[in-house]
């Protein structure tokens, strides 16, 4: 039985007086969509071409408004505005209808679909993040209410390749928010409970209903890294206490003896302090939402203020079957103003969004960035970037950990990128919001050309200031250099001559406690100054050959203690004259002691002298 209405349209601001169908089709996360079809005379000028005046109304707005004709029903009125987005003209005099008009209506949500945005949002609420998103949008067309009951600060958010629209769904979808339009606005979050519920009271305003039981899969357990701390967090649904009764409380219970084995799901979730909290409420929106999507409640009704996210009690004659809150639901009005709808519905007693999935992500394969810095105020080796679509809105990635050949506590291969240089950023499963840093990457203004060769002979580590390591492969001419920014210290490592070389303009130090210099055939060392052996201890020269001290200047050698010079040959000292003096005692010993000279003299004190 379908409801007498009284039906109002309007049209870019024109009446339609009469129509042959109305039908809005609404769903959660989804654009309405109304058909209206017309005779093609109340439209168009008959005597003029096809669509000349149809075609006008694309992108106008249309207002719809349908009421009980019947002041006696206390029914709630159903409005609707949304915009034409498609005129259909079909001419055909032999049909049954006519020549007609068919006018495809969306919801004004439609102008958040306007294709694909890359933008992100760091340390911001998602009421704050949302009407960023919606900002340059027709507020007249397009109204908003955003009350999520997510009030924490995310560390960062991504609409990757998204419109605003697909953006706001999916953040409705990974965080358990409540997301549809309204008739007239984009609700995000739970909407304010009417004062009154819907009453559908079967065979008066509710010609048929059904409950549809279906136990689905509930047992998870949920693992997320975190590398602030080190640790793997993890939070099951079992561990979720569940609130339930009637209906979803003994579909839940079929539920855990059908599907009693608990699965581990990895989740790829942003680090930070709150990363342990932040997952055991997720897990807990997932399993409620789960649970209220057990039981859906169908029906058919005439009461036009059964709309999106209203909430319905549905009884008959002797008892009541719960509240529901509707979340999808088929208006139909043909001619004459006869209406009715379908409805489908979730039990209001439990407030978790029906199509929250925690997994939900935005995904992107890799892309390359700009250091913004690299500074980490943690120490934790990460750095900032910048994609080249955040710049116009100058945001910037999180702290992002750096790809290593090795890492661990204190130890690994510390090389972060500079400032301004390029890097590759790759994502935690395909995650847009969980980027790391891959490589770098070397572009037409930034590429090292002195080191190009035809055969590949050079691999080269340089650092900003201008410290190098070259490992030369060239055929004859192998070697390795380190060398510092002005070259003024330089080793090489040649393998072609077998050598090592060591060069410094200023000092050479070597240090340590013990050094042993071993050579298998020649030392040499010189300078073109002085040469200073000094010991705390003692030195020792050895040589199984000859030792020869040779100056072309004076010759000293100086002892604080006692003086041995021995040979087990002879002992010769030369020179044009030789003195040999001591301050005390002086003594010439030998098996024969012989004194010669063209002259000699030997003297004493007081003209004595002995000899014996």
């Amino acid at each position: 039985m379908a409801l007498q209405t009284t039906v109002e349209i309007s049209l870019a601001g024109t009446i339609i007086s009469a129509y042959k169908s109305i039908s809005i089709k609404q769903e959660l996360a989804s654009h309405h969509k109304m058909e209206l079809r017309c005779r093609m005379d109340v439209l168009e000028d008959m005597k003029e071409d096809l669509a000349s005046s149809s075609k006008d109304f694309l992108g106008e707005t249309v207002i719809l408004r349908v009421a009980s004709a019947s002041e006696l029903l206390d029914y709630q009125e159903l409005r609707f505005k949304g915009l034409v987005t498609s005129v259909n003209m079909t001419k055909g005099f032999h049909q049954q209808g006519g020549d007609l008009v068919n006018i495809e209506i969306k919801g004004c949500s439609i102008l958040a679909d306007d294709g694909a945005h890359f933008t992100s949002f760091s340390e911001m609420d998602l009421t704050t993040i949302l009407n960023n998103t919606y900002t340059g949008y027709d507020v007249g067309k397009l109204e908003t209410s955003f009350n999520p009951s997510l009030t924490e600060t995310l560390l960062y958010s991504v609409c990757s390749n998204e419109s605003a629209f697909a953006y706001t769904r999916r953040l409705a979808t990974q965080y358990g928010e409540w997301f549809y339009y309204d008739g007239k606005a984009l609700v995000f979050g739970l909407p304010q409970e009417a004062a009154d519920p819907i009453t559908l009271s079967y065979g008066i305003n509710l010609m048929q209903f059904s409950l549809n039981l279906q136990p689905l899969p509930n047992s998870f357990k949920y693992v997320t890294s975190d590398y602030i701390t080190g640790d793997f967090h993890q939070s099951g649904t079992k561990e979720v206490a569940s609130n339930t009764q009637g209906h979803v409380n003994y579909t839940s219970g079929k539920s855990e003896e059908i599907f009693g084995k608990e699965s581990t799901v990895f989740l790829h979730g942003y680090e930070d302090a709150q990363s342990k909290q932040r997952l055991d409420n997720q897990v807990a929106k997932q399993k409620n939402a789960r649970e209220n999507s057990q039981v859906v409640i169908s029906g058919v009704s005439d009461n036009p203020g059964v709309q999106l996210g209203s909430v319905v009690q549905v009884k008959d004659d002797t008892k009541g079957y719960g509240s529901f809150r509707i979340t999808e639901v088929f208006h139909e009005l043909g001619e004459g103003g006869r209406y009715s709808n379908t409805f489908k519905g979730v039990s209001a007693d439990i407030s978790a969004y029906p199509l929250t999935d925690i997994l939900a992500s935005p995904k992107s394969g890799t892309q390359v960035a700009k250091v913004y810095d690299n500074a980490d105020p943690e120490g934790l080796g990460r750095i900032k970037c910048q994609f080249f679509w955040q710049l116009a809105t100058g945001q910037t990635t999180p702290w992002i950990r750096v790809l290593t050949p090795h890492a661990g506590a204190d130890k690994g291969f510390h090389m972060l990128p500079e400032v301004s240089e390029e890097v590759l950023i790759g994502f935690e499963g395909n995650s847009a919001e969980r980027p790391y840093v891959m490589g770098s990457l070397y572009n037409g203004a930034a590429y090292p050309s002195e080191w190009q060769t035809d055969k590949n002979n050079l691999k080269v580590q340089r650092t900003r200031a201008g410290h190098t390591m070259i490992f030369d492969d060239s055929e004859g001419k192998e070697e390795l250099t380190i060398y510092d920014k002005d070259q003024n210290s330089i080793i090489k490592f040649k393998s072609h001559t077998q050598s090592l070389d060591i060069f410094a303009t200023e000092d050479l130090n070597l240090t340590a406690k013990n050094i042993n210099i071993q050579a298998e055939e020649n030392i040499n060392i010189q300078a073109k100054q002085n040469v200073e052996t000094a010991a705390e201890g003692d030195i020792k020269t050895l040589a199984q050959g000859t030792i020869a001290s040779q100056s072309d200047g004076d010759t000293q050698i100086k002892s604080k203690s006692n003086m041995d010079i021995e040979a087990s040959s002879d002992t010769k000292i030369t020179g044009t004259n030789v003195v040999s003096e001591a301050k005390s005692k002086a003594e010439l010993k030998g098996a024969q002691t012989k004194v010669a000279g063209q002259m000699t003299e030997v003297k004493g004190a007081a003209f004595k002298i002995d000899v014996k």
